[in-house]
């Protein structure tokens, strides 16, 4: 992946614990334009179909890949050898382009880096370790996380558990899924 990508989106870094990624597939919804590095929502959907995450939220997790009906990788219109679309309109494929899916790390193992909006550490010192913290759905930039969300206070609904700055990329954090629809919420 290019360097500057991952300053741009949801970026899967590691797992801990000994576990893997877990990913499931997903259709994608009609109506949203999906890209790598997404966060993910897929319980009050119809058919469970994906859509964008929302704060204080339970989530299914970042979206990780855009297939086909087939689960082939959708290339670029001006293909480059070893590139995949990074980016799809979903309701595009209503109609001629049939249908696409998508495939959804919903691991709490997993560990992510993004970009914060807002000054990083001015809300509840949201630069350190184990702050709670939500995607930055208020501004539809679904690719990364509000600092003014950051928590401290327990029973505070967030989606995602802050592990402190990234050690790769000081100014992006390194989180992990809080609220997941597929394990529980767990405060």
């Amino acid at each position: 992946m290019i360097w500057e990508e991952r300053n741009k989106m949801f970026t899967y870094t590691h797992s801990t614990g000994g576990n893997r990624q877990h990913i499931v597939p997903r259709q994608l919804g009609n109506s949203i334009t999906a890209a790598i590095g997404m966060c993910m929502k897929t319980y009050d959907q119809d058919g469970g179909k994906a859509t964008y995450g929302v704060a204080a939220q339970p989530i299914l997790g970042i979206l990780h890949q855009i297939t086909d009906a087939s689960y082939n990788p959708i290339v670029n219109a001006t293909h480059t050898p070893g590139t995949a679309k990074r980016s799809i309109v979903a309701s595009q494929a209503t109609g001629t382009g049939g249908t696409y899916y998508c495939f959804i790390d919903a691991s709490r193992f997993s560990r992510f880096a993004t970009t914060v909006s807002g000054t990083l550490g001015t809300t509840n010192y949201s630069d350190d370790p184990d702050c709670r913290i939500d995607v930055n759905s208020a501004n539809t930039t679904y690719t990364e996380v509000l600092e003014t969300t950051a928590t401290r206070t327990i029973g505070t609904p967030a989606n995602f558990y802050s592990h402190g700055k990234d050690k790769m990329n000081t100014s992006l954090l390194s989180l992990s899924i809080a609220m997941s629809q597929l394990e529980g919420v767990k405060e």
